[in-house]
């Protein structure tokens, strides 16, 4: 199902109109939904995800622990949305679209790699913005959906704000609007204190 299927209303209601205000206590939250040709990126293995810094990896197992003590099935960890988020965090971190577009599901403009630009929830012309990342830097078979942060400390912090927020632990463990949703790919990043975790319906082709 494309997000179009849904209301402007259902849009407000998950997606915050990306906003950035922090949690006290935790850190900032925004979370999603649903260009030119990328550069050449080298999709690694899962092997070489898992060997590599955990903050490549790890909040995907923080992730997985928390749907299994809600009795749902592991997502498996993908290598090409892992790219995206590691991307997308560095985004984040160095180039700070967000500060520029008010959400954290913006990217930055004038990079080769993707198409960068605003995400406003209430603007439909805007969400391909975030659905198509995975498909534009990694040649995923599918649209991708994120849950975000910023000014986190730790991973343990950035999963303890999601679960806190209605909006991102649904789409976590499949609730609401997300429920017929068959999670089947997963990555996520840490960088700097902004967390991105990409969700997918289709199978990572490794």
């Amino acid at each position: 199902m494309r997000w179009d299927a849904f209301s402007r209303r259902d849009w407000l209601t998950i997606a915050g109109a990306g906003s950035l205000a922090a949690m006290p206590g935790l850190c900032s939250l925004a979370h999603s939904e649903e260009g030119s040709p990328a550069a050449k990126v080298t999709i690694p293995t899962v092997e070489k995800v898992r060997g590599s810094d955990p903050k490549l990896w790890k909040l995907v197992d923080l992730i997985n622990d928390h749907r299994r003590r809600n009795a749902l099935a592991s997502i498996p960890l993908s290598p090409r949305m892992s790219v995206v988020a590691m991307f997308h965090a560095r985004d984040l971190a160095h180039k700070k679209p967000h500060e520029k577009f008010g959400s954290l599901h913006s990217w930055s403009e004038g990079n080769a790699r993707w198409k960068g630009g605003p995400f406003k929830a209430a603007d439909k012309a805007t969400w391909d913005t975030m659905w198509d990342k995975p498909k534009e830097i990694a040649a995923y078979p599918g649209s991708g959906y994120e849950v975000a942060a910023a000014q986190c400390k730790d991973l343990e912090q950035v999963l303890a704000a999601w679960l806190v927020s209605p909006a991102h632990s649904s789409v976590i463990l499949n609730r609401g609007i997300w429920e017929k949703k068959k999670w089947q790919a997963l990555g996520a990043a840490f960088e700097e204190g902004f967390a991105c975790a990409w969700f997918g319906e289709e199978k990572d082709q490794g």
